[in-house]
């Protein structure tokens, strides 16, 4: 018989050489006492949905950050009035109008990140932007393949889709541009910045060049930088379709976990199963309109737990 998880996440069920440096800090020390509650709080209201492993993975090295953002993913669910369930087996989460599924994901540093930022003045770490977006890009692509087994499996409808959450509060904002979260230029192939000048003089037209591809620096190998194609492209693969959204935030859990204003939800323009606008009515939502990527829906003054 599965034992219920413990009433709160701070009971210790590991041996202390096991803990996260991270969960002690905010167990053990004064200054992150109101931390301390409002995961206490999300605790509350996300226990229902929590696997049996849930809270031995949130005080496990490791993997602290990635529990954190599963479970801030689950509240806004439940926050943003879906029905929700969860299993042991299977995806995070599941919703069935309309059928959806989701799953979380918060990619670390990969080792060639980890060097450079070892490199980097002490004072300022810069990840570099090509870099991030590989992570994340390969973060998604893994849940993708992941719930493509689910299907295989009959663990899942054929006709379900998929939403990736993904965090990279380990990495930080992007730097290609502040205004734009830095996954949107995997999802609709955007790449650098290109300022072109008339001969005649007058202001110069600014444009991001397309980006169908970016290479992995320690393969060499091609990775697709076009997730969310809306229209036929020769060079481009079939897009995927089981995708509905991503839903993104890049800033760390420490400020404001219990609130949702950091969300970033970007709709696929060619989902099977798209997803209202409206579907996490929290921080900021993006979608195609035309061939423009644009804001429709800013929640930011809704974004409290």
């Amino acid at each position: 018989m599965t034992r219920p998880p413990p009433a709160s996440l701070f009971s210790e069920v590991i041996p202390p050489g096991e803990q996260d440096p991270e969960y002690i800090a905010i167990r053990d020390r004064a200054h992150w006492k109101a931390l301390r509650e409002d995961l206490e709080s999300l605790w509350e209201r996300f226990r229902p949905l929590a696997d049996s492993h849930f809270v031995d993975q949130f005080q496990r090295r490791g993997s602290f950050q990635a529990r954190v953002w599963e479970m801030r993913v689950g509240c806004a669910l439940l926050a943003a009035g879906h029905q929700v369930s969860s299993e042991d087996i299977g995806p995070d989460f599941s919703l069935f109008a309309p059928p959806i599924r989701v799953e979380a994901i918060a990619p670390s540093e990969s080792m060639q990140m980890a060097l450079k930022a070892m490199r980097s003045a002490p004072e300022f770490v810069d990840m570099p932007d090509d870099d991030i977006i590989l992570r994340l890009t390969g973060a998604i692509a893994e849940k993708h393949r992941k719930f493509s087994d689910y299907k295989v499996a009959g663990r899942i409808a054929p006709t379900d889709g998929l939403v990736v959450a993904v965090s990279g509060s380990r990495f930080g904002p992007g730097l290609l541009d502040p205004k734009l979260p830095l996954l949107l230029f995997s999802l609709f192939g955007l790449g650098n910045l290109v300022a072109t000048f008339t001969p005649g003089g007058g202001e110069p037209s600014v444009e991001f060049e397309p980006s169908l591809t970016r290479r992995k620096p320690t393969t060499g190998a091609t990775i697709d930088n076009f997730l969310f194609r809306s229209f036929e492209h020769d060079q481009c693969a079939e897009p995927p379709s089981e995708i509905s959204g991503i839903l993104f935030s890049d800033s760390n859990f420490r400020v404001g976990s219990a609130r949702f204003d950091d969300f970033v939800f970007i709709h696929n323009p060619v989902a099977n199963v798209p997803v209202s606008e409206g579907f996490l009515p929290f921080g900021v939502e993006y979608a195609r309109r035309g061939d423009a990527i644009g804001v429709v829906g800013d929640h930011r003054s809704r974004g409290a737990a």
